[in-house]
């Protein structure tokens, strides 16, 4: 059975060990978000602080709730999607793709538990809730992180849901990044709001079925519904409610809804913030402010906090995108084993010897959802493309540095990726790679066979061999 809310989920967490109730009083300055960045280097238990410094008894927030897992780093995730918690990443790739082939659509309530209290006008106030300074060099507290914005294309009605950074600047107005902008989504919205001089509205939906997360942080093509989407990797319809005070619908199950509207030209800096590159990010930016209507929530409310850091791209957007980019390159009749997003802004294609690299390479930078990153390299199908040894093994004996490497000039700009430079920043522009890290199709045979052929366990001895040594494993000592 899915999930029916946050709730649900805080308690399998805890069922499996993945869960730390923190009932010490923690300061909402710096210190939860320290917590939970220790927790996730140790691969600790997300955890749930329940005592916060200057709130009352029943507003918590819990922390990285996807962060990395032993022994497999997306265990979390596999928890969200009702697997195994051991599943390893290919198979839940595989499983992220197969549910998604079907989206479902949402259902839509008359009321829900997250009307149970209602703010409007004078009583708005973002800071009722304990908004994290998540790091030391933050601009601010971000009461975005970890959470669903919902808005709507003025043209088709699109609505799209996605995580974008939201700082809060005051108790009623927020700071919104819609940069870097992708080919659709938030920014481009926005730009056709602002160029009639319209009002764009927008909801916030905070501690949400974890469904709903895995959807927003994956790059669907534009005009895909994240929220059938999203129902699709529920196996089950998400249950919407309409908001008090916008034209939109949000999920019926959330902790915290936040109501909203954009002015045209209506900016203000924002930033830096600890991004999900492991760096500072974006610096100080003129961003969109978001006015606050409405907010709605639960008793007992639940905020959620991410702590974006390379652990959690490894954990989270590593296994949605590499289900995305899998699915592109089969759909273009491509023979991959498997893909698996690294870091920040490199993917790792596994496939034969004759496929062409280019193809590859272009198929993922073309697409609308452009999951290829701005690195992309591409292993033979012998190389399990999520087990960097393997991985880093190919690198390291088969790329051929004048041969296998392509750089290529384009507008690939993403202004959170630390490796872009001042004349990057400046022009907008910023080149894509591609390494081919495998042996030369039109290499002999015999030459293979003398001079690269791979020794592994399965290739090494005979299967009798090999066979005969699994079975006494446990006899010569081992477990």
């Amino acid at each position: 059975m899915p999930y029916r809310d946050l709730r649900e989920f805080i308690n399998k967490l805890e069922a499996e060990g993945e869960l730390q109730r923190v009932k010490a009083e923690v300061d909402w300055k710096y210190e939860m978000g320290c917590i939970a960045r220790r927790a996730k280097d140790l691969g600790a238990p997300c955890p749930f602080f329940e005592k916060i410094k200057d709130y009352p008894p029943g507003f918590r927030l819990l922390a990285v709730p996807f962060g990395p897992t032993k022994p497999v780093p997306h265990g979390r995730l596999n928890l969200a999607l009702e697997l195994p918690k051991d599943t390893p990443a290919n198979e839940t790739i595989e499983e992220l793709l197969e549910r998604t082939k079907e989206p479902i659509k949402p259902i839509l309530l008359s009321t829900a538990p997250c009307k149970k209290n209602v703010l409007k006008g004078k009583d708005v106030d973002v800071f009722k809730f304990p908004v994290p300074w998540i790091h030391g060099k933050d601009g601010g507290r971000y009461l975005g992180t970890w959470h669903a914005a919902i808005i709507k294309d003025p043209d088709t009605g699109w609505v799209n849901w996605a995580i974008y950074r939201i700082m809060a600047h005051d108790e009623k107005n927020l700071g919104l990044l819609l940069y870097p902008s992708g080919q659709h989504g938030g920014r481009i919205f926005f730009s056709k709001y602002e160029a009639r001089g319209e009002t764009m509205p927008i909801a916030l939906a905070f501690g949400v079925d974890p469904a709903i997360n895995i959807s927003c942080f994956t790059s669907f093509p534009a005009g895909v519904s994240e929220v059938d989407m999203a129902g699709a990797l529920r196996k089950a319809p998400v249950e919407l409610v309409k908001c008090e005070t916008v034209d939109l619908e949000v999920p019926a199950s959330a902790e915290i809804i936040i109501e909203g509207e954009i002015h045209p030209h209506d900016k203000r800096i924002e930033g830096p913030f600890g991004e999900y590159t492991g760096y500072v990010g974006g610096g100080h930016i003129s961003t969109p402010v978001i006015h606050v209507k409405c907010i709605t929530y639960r008793d007992d409310p639940i905020l959620t906090m991410s702590n974006l850091s390379r652990y959690e791209t490894a954990t989270c957007f590593a296994i949605s995108t590499s289900a995305i980019s899998l699915r592109l390159l089969r759909e273009a009749g491509i023979p991959v084993r498997g893909v698996y997003m690294y870091g920040v802004e490199l993917m790792v294609v596994s496939v034969p010897k004759y496929v062409n690299a280019q193809k590859v390479a272009y198929i993922l930078w073309g697409s609308a959802s452009r999951t290829g990153g701005q690195q992309i390299w591409i292993v033979e199908d012998d190389i399990d493309p999520a087990n960097i040894e393997e991985v880093m093994w190919a690198f390291s004996t088969r790329l051929n540095p004048a041969k296998g490497i392509q750089v290529m000039p384009g507008p690939f700009f993403n202004g959170l990726t630390p490796w872009n430079g001042p004349e990057e920043r400046r022009t907008r522009q910023a080149s894509v790679v591609y390494f081919d890290a495998r042996f030369p199709d039109e290499w002999p045979q015999e030459y293979i066979e003398e001079h690269a052929f791979p020794i592994t366990f399965k290739t090494g001895w005979s299967p009798e061999i090999s066979e005969r040594v699994l079975k006494r494993w446990n006899e010569y000592g081992y477990k």
